[in-house]
């Protein structure tokens, strides 16, 4: 599958002194150490080989009112376990030898099997098993080659038992974390729906249990999500105080110098901005790195095969010297590349024209007094929101058609031009108007201010140098309160489009429901799986492409440009809080489950985020210096000098802190560097432990294509299952059983009225006939 499998060697775990906190102080010390292994020991002699250690630990601890005995973990600083994954093999597995010993080195998981009575032991979780299945059917079918000819629509896996209940030993049956956190109770009126939703919001996101259900791409964008909210947390705060001195402490930048009170208050924001994306960003690096190891994903980018997409001419291999290597040439690709930038640099400039044809629209509307002038700012923001949202649609669509003519060889490799192409044009699109008002329409058109309570266009000539502070910050309100409204609409947008196609789609004519013993057969777990759209736009582009780019955007207006609106923080704290609610509800509930996708980091979109750190050093920088004014003399704070002396000062300090948090901040704690350098030595003695004694492989059985039997079976066709093994309650079964029932009634009376109709028209008809002459 691509992936490595969980070993159980956390249970194999030997205690250890941790060098820091437990050293030889004393002679008690060490006396008290001696007894506590002495007991541990005894404890174990007492249990057997099948004691738990981590158990034994604990249970000598609290006998001795003191951690005195750690395991390898804690000892090396790791808050959790942490197994070490190694790649899968039959003939490690399924051996005589095995069967006594070989299935120890594997975590073991529970997994219902078709039988309710009976339980599958599998080294498998759900996610690697999907995984596994899928691997399968892309040795035997080119599926991504299929859906683009339209001969499927879609590929996904069942929702499974693990959505809705715990499979772990000791847990059995509980309620999930993603059910607990994402769904929604059945048997609850609307409004107790809307508040379990809204109580989701303060719950901790299950960053586990999502991997194992849906794959580590999916749970690498919600633990950055995660991640970035809370740490939303600290700026939010400095950025209502900061809101505040900016309310209270007013001046005109045309005629009047920054008092020192808000000089102070607005360049320490901004190099706090500017510093919190950088700490920001090493810390989720180290966090990126803590959740590969713990997920077994470290270095899981280099075992990556050929895209079914990708097409070529075969050649023999430079390398190898083997047959059958599919070549595509670089040369070919460069075309389709240099066409890519040419229209989406041309893209840019019709965005750029219109931008500036907005600015002087809403110059001559103040200027001219036509009707709501008052309200010019805000009309002509709305249209600039309206132009970024239909142009970034255009480039997306533009982006992924172009991707698709470079043809590339791998699945990273084209979301890594995709993200390339979609990232570049989308930031040009929503932050070219901020710069070009910030720091170039006052020297050429000059801006509309408010001046004793009334709109006024303030010529280029009187605005002294000063920028176009305050259509800036109406501009990034504006933008904020529009991304709430589309978070609501992406959530009611699944439900009324569901809703929508459910009214006007013909009824099951095979229900496959025994409503009394509350089970179904798996034609009705499938209708109800179609039903659902899809998570994302294709099986290459799943639905955290566009969830990513979101937060770049908002990530963007929170750093580059949120000095102009210092409330901009604590209102992205809220919107993610949201976003976050948002997109989990819309994995759990709205859409099918995705095919789940390894990952050892967020890719590319690591770019995205180091581009928009360094790019806010400069732009907050630019914003003190010649937006606000800070630095201005005479007579001004800090010397009688040029603005951009001050820029450069400011910037290079801001650079130069951001670069050695780069290199003194490892990326990866030392913790799990040692860790990763242990678990290496387990791999290394378990194959050699577990060395198979005859070097032949286990035997492929072949498969006659002629013998399958590849008919579709009828609706009623297999054993009835409980709903539970495909994530669904019973409650939600019979539900839908009366939504049927209900719509089958309607059609039947609209069916027997229309019917009366006609043959109404049809005797009023044939009784004009008889009439006429």
């Amino acid at each position: 599958s691509g992936s490595s499998t969980e070993m159980d060697f956390d249970e194999q775990t030997r205690f250890m002194m941790n060098e820091a906190d437990h050293t030889y102080r004393s002679h008690r010390w060490r006396k008290l150490l001696l007894e506590a292994f002495l007991r541990y020991l005894q404890l174990k002699a007492e249990g057997g080989l099948s004691s738990n250690p981590r158990h034994l630990i604990d249970q000598v601890n609290r006998e001795f009112g003191k951690t005195i005995l750690v395991n390898w973990h804690t000892a090396i600083g790791l808050h959790r376990l942490g197994a070490p994954f190694k790649a899968f093999k039959l003939d490690q597995y399924f051996t005589d030898k095995a069967q006594t010993v070989a299935k120890n080195w594997w975590r073991l998981y529970t997994c219902r099997a078709r039988r309710a009575d009976a339980i599958i032991r599998t080294p498998f979780n759900g996610q690697e098993r999907a995984k596994l299945l899928e691997n399968i059917l892309d040795r035997q079918l080119d599926l991504a080659q299929l859906e683009a000819q339209g001969f499927i629509t879609s590929i996904f896996p069942l929702d499974a038992r693990d959505k809705i209940e715990r499979t772990d030993d000791g847990h059995v049956g509980d309620p999930s974390g993603l059910i607990t956190t994402w769904g929604l109770p059945d048997d609850a009126s609307l409004i107790q729906k809307g508040m379990a939703f809204v109580r989701g919001m303060c719950m901790h996101v299950p960053l586990d249990e999502v991997r194992n259900y849906y794959g580590e791409r999916i749970a690498f964008y919600f633990a950055l999500v995660d991640m970035i909210r809370k740490w939303l947390v600290f700026p939010g705060i400095v950025g209502i105080i900061a809101y505040f001195v900016q309310v209270t402490v007013y001046y005109d930048p045309r005629t009047e110098l920054a008092p020192r009170l808000r000089v102070i208050s607005d360049l320490f924001y901004a190099c706090f901005i500017a510093i919190w994306g950088t700490v920001m960003l090493e810390r989720w690096k180290r966090r990126e790195a803590v959740l590969a190891f713990h997920w077994g994903q470290r270095g899981i980018g280099q075992a990556e095969i050929t895209r079914p997409r990708f097409i070529g001419i075969l050649r023999r291999s430079p390398v190898t010297y083997a047959d059958g290597e599919v070549y595509y040439s670089p040369w070919y690709r460069a075309r389709w590349q240099a066409l890519s930038v040419f229209l989406l640099v041309s893209l840019g400039t019709c965005e750029a024209i219109g931008t500036v044809f907005t600015g002087r629209l809403r110059g001559a509307w103040v200027r001219d007094q036509w009707p709501f002038h008052e309200r010019a700012q805000m009309i002509t923001a709305i249209i600039e929101d309206i132009q970024m949202t239909t142009c970034g649609k255009i480039g997306y669509i533009m982006s992924v058609w172009l991707n698709d003519r470079e043809n590339y060889r791998t699945e990273t490799q084209y979301i890594n031009g995709l993200i390339a192409k979609v990232v570049c044009h989308e930031l040009w699109n929503r932050f070219h108007l901020y710069f070009y008002v910030a720091f170039v329409k006052a020297l050429r058109e000059g801006c509309v201010m408010t001046v004793d309570g009334r709109q006024q266009l303030v010529e280029p000539e009187d605005m002294r140098g000063r920028m176009c502070y305050e259509e800036v910050g109406l501009q990034v309100t504006t933008v904020l309160c529009v991304e709430f409204a589309k978070n609501a609409i992406e959530l009611f947008k699944p439900i009324f489009a569901t809703h929508w196609t459910n009214r006007f789609r013909p009824t099951p004519e095979v229900l496959a429901v025994d409503e009394d013993r509350g089970v179904a057969r798996m034609s009705h777990f499938c209708q109800i799986a179609m039903e659902k759209p899809l998570y994302g736009r294709s099986l290459e582009i799943d639905g955290t492409f566009d969830d990513y780019l979101e937060i770049m955007r908002l990530l963007g207006h929170f750093t580059l440009f949120s000095l102009v609106f210092p409330l901009a923080p604590a209102m992205g704290f809220f919107l993610l809080i949201v976003e976050v609610r948002v997109d989990g509800f819309k994995l759990f509930e709205l859409v099918r489950r995705p095919l789940p996708r390894n990952a050892e980091d967020i890719g590319h979109w690591f770019y995205v985020l180091s581009a928009i750190s360094w790019t806010s050093m400069f732009s907050n920088s630019g914003l003190v210096v010649f937006t606000l004014g800070a630095f201005d003399s005479p007579p001004g704070y800090f010397g009688d000098l040029p603005r951009w002396v001050y820029f450069v000062f400011l910037s290079g300090a801001l650079c130069l802190f951001k670069t050695g948090a780069m290199l003194l901040i490892d990326d990866c704690p030392w913790r799990i560097r040692i860790a990763e350098a242990h678990h290496e030595w387990v791999r290394d003695r378990v194959d050699e432990f577990d060395k198979p004694h005859d070097d032949k492989p286990l035997g492929v059985e072949e498969v006659d294509v002629g013998a399958l039997d590849l008919t579709v079976d009828d609706a009623n066709a297999g054993q009835f299952r409980d709903p539970g093994d495909f994530g669904i309650t019973v409650d939600r079964i019979l539900r839908r059983m009366k939504s049927i029932k209900r719509r089958n009634t309607k059609t039947k009376t609209q069916g027997g009225q229309s019917k009366s109709i006609r043959n109404f028209l049809h005797s009023s008809s044939s009784n004009a006939e008889t009439q006429r002459p």
